[in-house]
């Protein structure tokens, strides 16, 4: 779906709704999208579940398809009441599909601790709608996530502490609003990492501590509004990384003593606003960091103290309007062809062999 609108209404119409796989609901909701002006976008026809049937699938241990559903107040914390269970115990989830789903809550939209563990968990073209999305500590445990196309309008995004273990991790052409992106602790697992062509919006993003193992991850054309981004500690392992032309906003831009392993690292044609930009601390075992064609506002741009003795680091055509800073590195290779040095540069490194 990743339809962007400013607000929303909904009917709720007691005809029956009929889904394109042939799941029948009782009643149908129509959601009008509308702009800032308070236009019409778009009218949307979905079926609307009864939640405690779908918390009953769910303690019984079957299959939950939400597709084309329009979803109040879901909450798996009220699941585990009703299944007399812990408010914290991890909660098993057989299979869970809503694609093209709109979900909505006043509250929060709890997905919490959950252990989602068919063969794959799909959200693709859902919307979101509440204060917070909360996935805080939940497990897919035997397929990935498909969190592609989706349109999400919260004032906080929580996927803290989860864990994909396996199979591929798609946020591909998902568009955020406004408000605070939290990933943190995240274990990506062993599958593909894709922020493809991801809108993070406005608001502060945090990759704090995320793992990255062997996967391939990229994010190719993400955008990055105002607002810090941080991936301070991330761990990259042996896969492709790219941040082939990301824009990375106004903000303060953090990669300190982020691990990008042995596979190579693109921000080639990258773009980087007027905050700081520090990978202090960083390492490379070995392979190619490129900055080539890239960006950089006037900030400065730091890379003091990394360690890569088996690893070259590129810039080609590169504009540095501020101050750079090689201070104390240690690198194989520093390449600077065809670049211009507008600010101070401070090349006093420790060890680099070309």
């Amino acid at each position: 779906m990743a339809r962007s609108f400013y607000s929303h209404r909904v009917e709720l119409i007691p005809r029956e709704f009929i889904t394109q796989e042939g799941n029948v609901y009782s009643k149908t909701a129509r959601v009008t999208l509308l702009d800032e002006q308070n236009h019409e976008i778009t009218v949307l026809s979905l079926g609307v579940p009864n939640l405690n049937t779908v918390y009953d699938a769910i303690g019984n241990g079957a299959p939950v398809n939400l597709n084309e559903c329009y979803v109040k107040g879901f909450s798996l914390t009220a699941c585990r009441r009703l299944q007399l269970l812990d408010k914290t115990a991890t909660l098993p989830i057989v299979g869970f599909i809503a694609k093209e789903s709109f979900f909505v809550s006043p509250i929060s939209l709890d997905f919490t601790n959950a252990d989602f563990t068919g063969d794959y968990t799909h959200f693709e073209g859902a919307t979101f709608v509440s204060p917070e999305l909360n996935f805080h500590g939940s497990r897919f445990s035997n397929g990935g996530v498909n969190m592609s196309n989706m349109y999400v309008k919260v004032g906080k995004f929580n996927m803290v502490g989860c864990d994909a273990q396996q199979g591929n991790v798609t946020f591909k052409n998902t568009i955020f609003d406004s408000g605070a992106k939290d990933f943190q602790d995240f274990n990506f697992g062993s599958g593909v990492v894709e922020f493809t062509n991801t809108e993070f919006g406005n608001g502060d993003v945090s990759f704090i501590n995320t793992r990255y193992n062997s996967s391939d991850v990229s994010f190719k054309v993400a955008r990055f509004g105002i607002g810090k981004v941080d991936f301070h500690f991330a761990k990259f392992g042996s896969g492709t990384v790219s941040f082939e032309r990301t824009e990375f906003g106004t903000g303060r831009v953090d990669f300190r003593t982020v691990e990008f392993g042995q596979g190579k690292t693109s921000f080639n044609r990258c773009s980087f606003g007027d905050g700081e930009v520090t990978f202090d601390g960083a390492d490379a075992i070995k392979g190619k960091i490129t900055f080539n064609r890239s960006q950089f506002g006037l900030g400065s741009l730091s890379f003091e103290q990394f360690h890569g003795a088996a690893a070259q680091l590129i810039f080609e055509k590169v504009t540095f309007p501020g101050d750079v800073n090689f201070s104390s590195a240690v690198l194989e290779s520093l390449l600077l062809p065809n670049c211009q040095l507008n600010g101070k540069l401070n090349l006093q490194v420790d060890i680099c062999q070309n």
